[in-house]
């Protein structure tokens, strides 16, 4: 193919001048952008802050068209308080429209510091006259922002009295308290009121009257009664000649309705009104009697609690299993307890309490029943207690400890040849360095002396020096046998078995701790248990305190990279058996303890996280 060559007359490019404008521009522009940049945030903040206030105030007029009042409210988070109640059971059961939470039970505020108020900065306020929420960018100290608190979620909504325009029917079938009347009873008396205001009533206009009738007679007095005999069965009688009258009645500022004998059912925070109207034209009407019922606040009988033993037992009652029950019914309360006296907690069942916490003190447990409703108040606190177990045995002696059985890689390095055991356990072939070359990696057994020792209690069975040396690959041992003889006495010897994993963490995490190579006991429980007094017992191992080069959790023992650490090894003497939890994973378990199992499933996963092998 021929190409054909361009004319450089049709050659364009841009000239100096404008290469210059171009940049000058996108200069300008950049300068413009970089300006606005700073105030996004504070426009957001401020945009969130009106729709908030917006949402809020709408709220406000849902919650006071529905019987909530705002008079007690002096500040934003009064407000936010108020719209996060719900009406309670009675205002709720007669009210046609919404009854609970206007707004997120989760809803907080966030005041502004007093230097943020003296800035130019948007605030919520609270104007009481005018019964809303406004935004200023002055003044006293506001409401910069709400938030969701997730931890407000689990606490109960409080319940308040509310009072809507129109209530349902208490006593009536249909929507309003209403009773049919005959078409030839006559239209209701002339200036009968609906509310409670007037002392007397007067008939329709008619000839002279002979008298005027008595009130009706109400078969419970006006006052207030224990919220436990509510709903109240009020009776009217009418004392009137046969004849004259009947008896007309109001409860709660409804309708007027005719009495017909059947039961009035009356609500606490009730008013009934009643008189007796006139079917002569000779007689007129009676006054009006209206009587205010109200009830008093029950208190809540204190729950029970029952311990399945009344002291812990090594040989039987290693948990004891507690359980609480209310007394009254469980949709008026919530029950709480504590343990020891620390914090209280919701209940939501049974739990234990683990012998190991517990050797030489009483475990005390308290219980309340926490009302739900505002008719009645927080019961008195019960308490029982669980004895500590008695001591079956105090002995004094010393341990001793060796390493056996290693395995790892097929090019495992080791001092130990099989069948041997020794207190000092090295492996893994060093890394050639020259002159800075190191020893293997290597673990030491000391020994330890104790005195008095009980079963359940903690004591020292002896030390681990850990070096954390650099080997080769294909050289190291992965698990190794400890091995610890309990001197009891000066006479008895006791011998417990434990596995050691040996794990080796890949380096290049950026800080110590995370290269830290460590040794972890595969399980904290001897592999089988020993004859003391007559009593099998098995040794739980745990790690403790450290030198500096070092860290430890329960089951495992960190050192950090070819460094060198020393660390406590403590056991405690168990009934065999009881070490180990009563129930499974998804039983109740204690609070007043850590369940050793969940602990050591916690630990294990944690740390199953972490690859093995490596330098």
């Amino acid at each position: 193919m021929k190409l054909t060559p361009i004319a450089q007359s049709e050659i364009r490019a841009f000239t100096l001048i404008e290469v210059l404008g171009a940049v000058l521009l996108i200069a300008a522009l950049s300068v413009l952008t970089m300006g606005l940049i700073p105030d996004t945030p504070k426009r957001a903040a401020e945009a969130k802050l009106k729709n908030d206030v917006r949402t809020l105030n709408t709220a406000i007029d849902v919650y006071t068209i529905f019987g909530g009042s705002l008079d007690s409210v002096d500040s934003v988070s009064d407000l936010v308080t108020k719209l996060q109640t719900r009406a309670d059971a009675v205002t709720a059961t007669q009210t046609a429209g919404l009854t609970g939470s206007l707004i997120d039970p989760r809803l907080t505020v966030e005041m502004q510091t007093t230097e943020e108020a003296t800035e130019n900065a948007p605030r919520a306020i609270w104007n009481s006259l005018k019964k809303r929420i406004e935004i200023t960018h002055s003044g006293a100290v506001g409401v910069k922002s709400f938030k969701l608190d997730t931890s407000l979620a689990s606490l109960p909504i409080q319940q308040e009295e509310r009072t809507p325009t129109m209530r349902l029917a208490r006593t009536s079938t249909w929507i309003w308290d209403y009773n049919d009347v005959s078409s030839n009873a006559g239209a209701p008396p002339t200036g009968v009121p609906y509310n409670p205001t007037p002392t007397s009533f007067s008939g329709p206009a008619g000839p002279p009257a002979s008298g005027t009738l008595d009130a009706p007679l109400f078969s419970i007095a006006p006052g207030a009664y224990p919220i436990t005999d509510y709903n109240l069965n009020l009776k009217l009688t009418n004392p009137n000649p046969s004849g004259l009258s009947r008896i007309r009645y109001s409860v709660a500022g409804g309708p007027w309705q005719t009495y017909f004998g059947s039961p009035i059912a009356v609500w606490p925070g009730t008013q009934v009104q009643a008189f007796c109207e006139s079917v002569d034209a000779g007689w007129n009407n009676s006054s009006i009697t209206a009587n205010d019922y109200n009830a008093t606040p029950v208190t809540l009988q204190a729950p029970y609690i029952n311990t399945s033993a009344a002291q812990f037992d090594y040989d039987s009652d290693a948990n004891v299993l507690v359980t609480i029950t209310a007394v009254d019914h469980p949709d008026l309360l919530s029950l709480e307890y504590r343990i020891d006296g620390g914090t209280w907690q919701s209940y939501t069942g049974s739990f234990y309490l683990y012998v190991l916490d517990y050797q030489t003190a009483a475990a005390t447990i308290e219980a309340r029943s926490v009302a739900v409703d505002s008719y009645y108040l927080d019961s008195s606190i019960s308490t029982a207690s669980v004895l500590p177990p008695a001591m079956p045995f105090a002995i004094s002696g010393a341990t001793s400890g060796s390493f056996k059985d290693p395995a790892g890689d097929s090019g495992m390095v080791t001092n130990l040849a099989p069948g041997e055991s020794n207190n000092f356990f090295s492996w893994g072939d060093p890394v050639d360095q020259g002159s800075d070359t190191t020893p293997p990696s290597s673990l030491t057994f000391t020994d330890a002396n104790f005195t008095d020792v009980s079963a359940g209690e903690r004591f020292l069975v002896g030390t681990i020096n850990y070096y954390n040396g650099t080997i080769q690959s294909n050289t190291g041992a992965n698990t190794v046998k400890l091995v610890t003889d309990i001197n009891f006495n000066g006479t008895e010897v006791r011998t417990f078995e434990f596995d050691l994993e040996l794990i080796n963490v890949p380096n290049g995490s950026g800080t110590p701790e995370g290269d830290a190579d460590f040794v972890r006991l595969q399980s904290l429980s001897s592999s089988a248990a020993a004859t003391i007094e007559g009593s099998d017992y098995i040794l739980v191992l745990e790690f403790g305190e450290t030198t500096d080069s070092g860290f430890s959790t329960i089951d495992q023992f960190n050192v950090f990279e070819s460094a060198s650490a020393s660390g406590n090894l403590y056991g405690t003497l168990m009934l065999a058996g009881s070490a180990a939890p009563l129930e499974d994973s998804d039983g109740p378990t204690g609070d007043a303890g850590t369940d050793m199992s969940d602990l050591l499933n916690d630990v294990s996963n944690a740390l199953n996280t972490i690859p093995s092998g490596g330098e």
